[in-house]
């Protein structure tokens, strides 16, 4: 059996060791396919028992050995695409070998002409706007992602591990944990794919919580708060997010939000106030009597820190001259373009 991954880190084993990596000094893959990087090699004979072989060096000097791999038509692909390929891993499971070929693809950058934040959330998973040059803000700029389903669905599986754990059932809670974190992380990379799908030709700015677990410790009053964040995997969620828009040419870079939750974005001021009539939901600013959502303010300051922290001038060209001052005319004032969102102040809630 043959498998595929692309830049994927293997686990410890039972016997805590991870498998070595392999390079070209002492692994080889031998095929027609007119592959690229020192890894790979031509073979020298048409054989009908597979198009691709490794050949492994053994502990004995000058003595190698040849092995048939099953790849599937789909990993053959990813090979043929692939402008270089890396090293590979040999991997054990369940009394089979299988091998992990790192592969590396240059895909072309996107011309930009928009910029997209993304300000990540517990209760709501993801909250962007995307800024358009001649385009104001209004209700079409922004979409809350709240993924109520995977919510439902880690809920039935901690009432199962809990059941599990009272019964000292451990060979299926051990099974069931592995399950429900196959299915976070297949629900964050289709939630990546999706952000990256609609983010064509824009700059991705992403909100990097940085020490709020820090900052959340043990004994500041807040328990509820410390176990909803222990389960918060936004830094893989992030890392998903910036490799699904490298794969297809987007620039995606972090930003440290801080500070965004508390600033204004109609007036820059600090003079607010979260929760607003004990919602915090809601964001109110003491200075210019506005009141929003309080995670779409939040996107609309990290759409500032993308201006600020990239140099537009660096990835703008000639033709976009006119999309940079616009967008730096937008910085400066927002009170028009956000009254259209004081209607609902709650968010705009798209599943």
């Amino acid at each position: 059996p043959f498998e595929l991954f692309c830049e994927k880190r293997s686990r410890k084993t039972k016997s805590n060791k991870i498998p070595a990596r392999l390079d070209y000094r002492t692994i080889s893959l031998k095929s027609n396919l007119k592959l690229k990087g020192r890894l790979a090699s031509n073979l020298n004979e048409q054989t009908k028992i597979s198009e691709l072989w490794i050949n492994l060096t053994t502990l004995k000097k000058h003595n190698k050995i040849m092995i048939p791999l099953n790849p599937a038509e789909y990993h053959l692909n990813k090979l043929r695409q692939a402008d270089k390929i890396i090293d590979c891993e040999l991997i054990k499971k369940n009394n089979k070998w299988y091998i992990y070929v790192t592969c590396q693809y240059n895909a072309p950058l996107q011309q930009i002409n928009k910029i997209r934040a993304i300000d990540l959330g517990i209760s709501r998973s993801i909250t962007t706007v995307l800024l358009e040059p001649g385009k104001d803000l209004n209700k079409n700029s922004f979409l809350i992602i709240r993924e109520g389903r995977k919510k439902q669905k880690l809920e039935q599986y901690d009432n199962l591990i809990a059941k599990l754990q009272n019964q000292h059932k451990f060979k299926q809670l051990k099974r069931i944990r592995e399950n429900r974190k196959n299915f976070i992380e297949d629900q964050e990379r289709k939630l990546a794919e999706s952000i990256a799908k609609i983010s064509n030709n824009a700059i991705l700015g992403i909100g990097y919580p940085k020490e709020i677990k820090y900052r959340n410790y043990k004994g500041n009053g807040n328990k509820q708060m410390r176990k909803r964040l222990q389960k918060w995997s936004y830094n893989r969620l992030i890392n998903y997010i910036i490799q699904s828009c490298e794969e297809k040419g987007i620039e995606a870079i972090k930003l440290n939000e801080y500070n965004t939750s508390k600033t204004c974005s109609n007036c820059n001021s600090k003079d607010t106030q979260r929760p607003y009539q004990n919602n915090w939901s809601l964001f109110h600013c003491n200075n210019c009597k506005i009141t929003l959502n309080s995670d779409i303010n939040a996107s609309i300051n990290q759409s500032k820190l993308i201006m600020r922290q990239v140099s537009l001038n660096q990835w703008a060209s000639d033709e976009h001259a006119g999309i940079v001052n616009d967008y730096s005319q937008k910085s400066k004032s927002t009170k028009a373009q956000t009254k259209a969102l004081l209607l609902d102040a709650q968010g705009f809630s798209p599943e």
